[in-house]
């Protein structure tokens, strides 16, 4: 029976091994550092999974596969331990790592490991993202001109079952903050549209007592170049903790049409010129739909020929682009 390591059991841990396990049975480790304190929110099929202390993981290795879900602050020293540890695939959440000075080291582990190493951008297999992706490459409403992605949530209400100011999320020692937790735009821009010509980016804190209680930053702004310096086309990427509504959205616009998306619907408006709407299609998909395709791609791999078209497989040029696009 092949082996899972999963270190970290938040809420994408657990949406990790909740979709793996339908397409095998798998013995599942799950290091914590504190075995004694109590997991919420309560979840049932516990027996699925066998708890080790965080210090034990080598003595159950190696793995087949690992999924690095802790806190974004050790996601690169996690990294250096599993991929010893691993004979296979290891998927790494969201962001690789938060401090540029690690870069070099990163990519170091990565050219020297035997493993396939996968990053959680789960929104790359999005139904949207993949229907745009498409009209991209074929050209079928000419070439960009320019666009926004607005991705805003109220962080308070993520986890009813903690407080969130003990949550990463909000927490700079932890690695932090609205422009790594939710950086899925910033990847779906450079997927769709390659590395911009030029980028700059805004981030702070709301200031006032009665908002958000955290120490980092709580608003991004990132304004994507592409095209040369006397013609930009400019790409928009709006995030925020701030928000009473949960918003995640696009509108970009086209030589010959303009797009109107929203990814908590899945709905999808095509406006010609004039206002011509031509096209409204549903293009829903969930999170563990979102999460399964990831999956999909890490088992697969191992018995695949063709790399080039693995969607979440990191790469040289991408691991350098990422890291300093996101701690710019």
């Amino acid at each position: 029976m092949e082996k899972i390591i999963c270190i970290g059991f938040g809420s994408s841990g657990r949406r990790y091994l909740k979709n793996i396990i339908k397409f095998d049975n798998y013995e599942i480790y799950i290091a914590r550092r504190d075995l004694d304190s109590d997991i919420k929110p309560i979840l049932a099929d516990y027996e699925k999974y066998k708890f080790i202390n965080y210090e034990d993981i080598s003595k159950f290795s190696p793995y087949d596969y690992a999924f690095i879900t802790s806190p974004s602050a050790f996601h690169f020293s996690n990294l250096k331990i599993l991929d010893n540890l691993t004979k296979g695939s290891i998927l790494i959440e969201k962001p690789l790592i938060t401090d540029l000075n690690n870069l070099d080291k990163l990519l170091d582990i990565f050219k020297e490991s035997q493993n396939r190493i996968f990053i959680g951008y789960q929104y790359r297999f999005h139904k949207l993202t993949k229907f745009i992706k498409n009209m991209i490459d074929k050209k079928n409403y000419g070439l960009f001109i320019e666009g926004e992605f607005i991705h805003s949530e109220d962080v308070r209400l993520w986890h009813p079952w903690e407080d969130y100011k003990e949550s990463y999320s909000v927490n700079s020692n932890l690695g932090g903050g609205v422009k790594n937790t939710l950086s899925h735009d910033i990847d779906t821009a450079l997927y769709l549209f390659g590395e911009p010509t030029n980028n700059i980016s805004f981030e702070g804190k709301a200031s006032f007592d009665s908002e958000l209680i955290s120490d980092t930053n709580d608003w991004h702004k990132s304004i994507f170049l592409y095209g040369s310096s006397d013609s930009y086309k400019p790409l928009i990427i709006n995030s925020s903790y701030n928000s009473r509504v949960n918003l995640h959205n696009f509108i970009l616009n086209f030589q010959k049409a303009t797009f109107i998306g929203d990814y908590n619907s899945g709905l999808l408006e095509i406006y010609a010129e004039g206002g011509n709407l031509i096209k409204k299609e549903k293009l829903y998909s969930s999170k563990d739909e979102c999460y399964t395709a990831v999956l999909k791609e890490m088992i697969l791999s191992s018995t695949l020929e063709e790399k080039n078209h693995l969607t979440n497989l990191l790469d040289e040029d991408y691991i350098n682009l990422i890291c300093k696009v996101l701690l710019k």
